[in-house]
């Protein structure tokens, strides 16, 4: 049962650890600004689902 939200979390953590690194090797601006709107889509879409699709 503890598998699946670690597995989630696990998910939605790897693309921002390879864009952390991408923006590391690079040094560029546009990698850091693409790393936070990645992070924010990738926390505030799980959040509106859950929100909306749990609650019928």
């Amino acid at each position: 049962m503890l598998l699946k939200p670690f597995l989630l979390k696990l998910y939605s953590f790897l693309p921002i650890l390879l864009t952390l690194r991408l923006g590391i090797l690079c040094k560029s601006l546009f990698s850091f600004i693409f790393l936070i709107f990645e992070y924010l889509c990738l926390t505030l879409v799980p959040l509106y689902f859950r929100c909306f699709t749990d609650s019928t």
